[in-house]
């Protein structure tokens, strides 16, 4: 009976060291996976955006000085996008959660921007400023935001009927224009990543 006992403990470590093993070399081919999936789909978003650097057909056009009213206090600034602006045009868009969380990537960003002398504005036209101003005081959103005629937006600035989207504006000209996916953050992220990158290199 203790025989039996003895090889029943025996043949159960070895069952369990068996086990152990293939759960282990299991995790390892899985950590593998994962690792090459995340690989590929960095490669696939870094390519997605240098060729939305590369054939976006609004790069370097110049638009004319924008003058806009700051929709809480109501005062005028002349020239809203002079210098070096990154500006969120926004207006009708399907996705509510997916605005604030646009807004809130820029408020993360916005210091680093600023040392690099690039100011952060959000852009909207006047019968969308009640929006605006409810989500600025969801998230704190602490940069300026206007209204400006609807003509000047849709025709000037906005390059796209989804909202909201992204221009980079320097001394005058629009020098990058991205339109964030619903429901992939990571692509917004990388597109930062790279802008900034790109902002700093031109210095």
């Amino acid at each position: 009976m203790k025989l039996k006992a003895n090889r029943f403990y025996k043949y159960g470590f070895w069952i369990l060291v068996i086990i152990i093993i293939t759960l282990l070399n299991y995790g390892r081919v899985y950590q593998k996976r994962v690792k090459t999936a995340l690989k590929l789909e960095k490669k696939i978003s870094n390519k997605r955006i240098a060729s939305l650097f590369a054939s976006n057909t609004i790069f370097h056009r110049k638009i004319n000085s924008v003058d806009g009213i700051e929709i809480i206090t109501g005062s005028k600034k002349e020239n809203i996008l002079k210098g070096k602006v990154l500006a969120i045009l926004l207006s009708d868009f399907k996705c509510d959660r997916c605005q604030l969380n646009e807004l809130k990537r820029l408020l993360k960003i916005e210091k680093e921007l600023k040392s690099k002398g690039v100011d952060i504005i959000g852009i909207t036209t006047r019968d969308k400023t009640d929006i605006l101003i409810s989500q600025k005081k969801i998230i704190h959103i602490d940069f300026p935001l206007y209204f400006i005629p609807d003509s000047i937006f849709y025709n000037e600035l906005a390059f796209s009927k989804e909202f909201p989207q992204i221009i980079f504006v320097s001394d005058g000209i629009i020098s990058s224009a991205f339109k964030p996916v619903v429901k992939d953050d990571k692509f917004s992220e990388d597109y930062y990543a790279s802008l900034l990158l790109r902002i700093k290199e031109q210095k």
